[in-house]
């Protein structure tokens, strides 16, 4: 799915995408704002594990409010000195509303936040800018069966 402002969601369709082998390539083609948002189809309302393992060019990997507001604690990769033109995994998990979010290696990165809280409702969601593309390779989200149990 994917998400613009004024925070409307749609279809995957709306962006370019391509299945290729064992990644899908994101397309940010759709003119909507200045990045649109690739986000797991379902609201996270408290403590999770995802990976997401991607490559090639995008703003950062969010946790957006899930209420409509734009509110969001977001990593910036290329800001931290990683190289998104490579193929990189990183971690993100909310434990008892402590929010982290680390590379595969284990490197704990600094997130900034923006009007957000820590144990608000959110999707995972990869900000893509006009014109950038990624190839995506996994996105998972893991649900505690005790949390599951509330939803």
């Amino acid at each position: 799915m994917c998400w613009e402002l004024p925070w409307k969601i749609h279809p995957l369709s709306k962006m370019g995408n391509r299945r290729v082998d064992h990644y899908i390539e994101i397309f940010n083609s759709t003119w909507i704002h200045n990045h649109a948002k690739v986000i797991a189809d379902y609201v996270l309302p408290a403590d999770f594990r995802a990976e997401i393992e991607l490559k090639g060019i995008y703003i950062d990997i969010q946790l957006q409010a899930a209420d409509g507001s734009d509110r969001n604690i977001a990593i910036t990769p290329a800001g931290l000195g990683i190289d998104i033109e490579e193929k990189q995994r990183y971690i993100i998990t909310r434990r008892q509303m402590q929010i982290e979010f680390r590379t595969e290696t284990g490197k704990l990165l600094e997130y900034d936040s923006y009007h957000a809280h820590n144990d608000m409702k959110c999707y995972l969601a990869i900000a893509i800018g006009s014109w950038q593309q990624i190839k995506l390779y996994s996105f998972k989200i893991q649900i505690p069966e005790e949390v599951k149990s509330t939803i």
